[in-house]
């Protein structure tokens, strides 16, 4: 017996069940049974699968052709906007055209010939470009002499101010070199013509001594050294020119008085200084004095003797 043959055997033998109640769709799942499916069946089923996947993709499709369609719609608007945007723009140059049509008059001049326009122009520009370039050349010439002389004669100053400096450095210090190598020719003289005798080498000692220190002092004037010091009669301390050194006493009464002068204070006059007034006026040459050292001088410190 084939396949078929016995399918439907069953097929008849479930129909006469199902007449009875047994065998039927419910009965059988009631009681768990599962049949075989037949081959047509299978078919079916398997072609309305395909079929359910068709119309899904078919959906899915319809819906993305929808979205692109929306898509295409909004653009579609957005072109005809621009569209009209272009149209109304282009409908207003055209008024604007014809009105400046209008206004226009009909020019009435021959129309020139362009590369004879062109020909001119090059030519003229050319002559105007050799003109600059003979202008520029001759400037530079002109420019390159002026530097050599320029610099000819800032080689000569150069020079003069290098004799210039020599020179005043020469006579700023060449006199008082002089006057110290005449000094140190005294002093010379005084050792060499000491006396070997004590009794007559100690006055001539004092003499040559006073001597040496009046020629320092007439060294010191030719440069515009004097030396100054105070009055004896006058005993008080005056900070500006003088410098104190302490000297203790018991006496109150002496307590920041001048004892003694240690040594002379010396005012330098620089000459030919030129001082200007508030307005701006020349004012005539003037000696200016300073103070070049204070005089130095031993003060009484009183101290108590209790403390």
């Amino acid at each position: 017996m084939s396949d078929k043959e016995k399918i439907s055997l069953l097929k008849s033998l479930q129909t006469n069940l199902e007449e009875e109640g047994c065998w039927t769709a419910e009965w059988l799942s009631e009681q768990n049974i599962t049949l075989p499916k037949c081959g047509e069946e299978e078919e079916e089923e398997r072609q309305l699968a395909e079929t359910h996947k068709k119309l899904t993709d078919t959906i899915a499709e319809l819906e993305k052709q929808e979205k692109e369609k929306e898509a295409l719609d909004r653009e579609y608007q957005e072109l005809s906007a621009k569209l009209k945007e272009i149209r109304q723009n282009i409908a207003e140059g055209e008024k604007e055209l014809q009105e400046e049509k209008k206004t226009v008059t009909p020019s009435t001049t021959t129309p020139l010939d362009l590369n004879e326009l062109k020909n001119e122009l090059q030519s003229n520009l050319t002559q105007i470009l050799e003109t600059l370039s003979g202008k520029i050349e001759h400037e530079n010439h002109e420019l390159t002499r002026i530097l050599d002389k320029v610099e000819d004669k800032l080689m000569r100053k150069e020079a003069d101010l290098q004799g210039f400096q020599e020179d005043s450095y020469l006579k700023a210090t060449a006199p008082f070199l002089k006057q110290f190598i005449h000094l140190g020719d005294m002093m010379r003289k005084v050792v060499e013509e000491n006396p070997t005798d004590t009794e007559t080498s100690a006055p001539y000692l004092l003499k040559q001594f006073e001597q040496l220190i009046d020629s320092i002092d007439f060294i010191l004037r030719d440069f515009s050294v004097e030396v100054f010091r105070h009055d004896e009669e006058d005993t008080r301390f005056d900070p500006h020119t003088q410098q104190s050194f302490d000297y203790l006493t018991d006496d109150i009464t002496l307590d920041k008085k001048i004892r003694r002068t240690i040594n002379p204070g010396y005012i330098w006059t620089l000459p030919y200084i030129l001082r200007a007034k508030a307005n701006g006026e020349a004012h005539p040459l003037k000696e200016y004095r300073m103070i070049f050292r204070c005089e130095q001088v031993e003060c009484y410190k009183y101290m108590d003797k209790k403390q």
